[in-house]
């Protein structure tokens, strides 16, 4: 009841309690479930259905590349391509082995985002190449990653840098922080191509 209003004097009928009261709210609570099913389902359509491979470098002496194979609901790594990768993740030897120890866990925890057939697409339109580049590590030191789109020969230099601190990336990835809010806050700075930055964006934060 809310202030103001009488306490009613006579209680309901039981029927028209349960009916007007009970029954809407269980109908809500199956409808809910109806809706998270049905997400779920698309989901898992999407995963499934994607298919594609990602390359991955270290660009060591010699150089070291696996294949990160998708199809059929299955993620495959093996020394050879199912298909012609649609990105290629490049990065040196010190950066490979700061991203498997400082940065244990930062990438690849966001079930918001994940690389299934819908996301596929969007990046498979991208042609260019950016550079992320990530700072303000307890060391001091910082992380340089290099990602290629499309089937054309890579540039020398990438038409894109995206710098930022590490801590961002992980507020990102943790869903604290919303891509285009840290931009527009100075969180992110990007030089070079910002069209081909804001392609990017939408394609793998949207």
């Amino acid at each position: 009841m809310t202030d103001g209003q009488p306490i009613p004097t006579t209680p309901p009928q039981l029927d028209d309690y349960l009916r007007e009261r009970l029954a809407p709210r269980f109908r809500e609570l199956v409808r809910a479930a109806e809706q998270r099913v049905a997400s779920a389902q698309h989901a898992l359509d999407d995963l499934q259905a994607a298919q594609g491979t990602v390359a991955w470098e270290i660009t060591s002496t010699p150089p070291v590349i696996c294949y990160i194979n998708l199809g059929n609901g299955e993620m495959r790594v093996a020394a050879q391509p199912a298909s012609e990768p649609f990105m290629t993740i490049s990065q040196s030897a010190t950066d490979w082995a700061r991203f498997t120890t400082q940065m244990a866990g930062m990438f690849g925890a966001d079930s918001r985002r994940p690389l299934g057939r819908s996301r596929i697409e969007r990046v498979r339109a991208l042609n260019g190449a950016v550079r992320f580049v990530l700072n303000g590590f307890a060391d001091g030191g910082s992380w340089t990653c290099t990602m290629y789109f499309g089937v054309a020969p890579r540039p020398a230099e990438p038409q894109t840098t995206v710098t930022l601190a590490a801590d961002t990336v992980a507020k990102v990835q943790a869903g604290q922080l919303d891509p285009q809010a840290a931009f527009v806050q100075g969180q992110v700075r990007i030089a070079g191509d910002m069209g081909f930055a804001m392609q990017l964006g939408m394609a793998l934060f949207m």
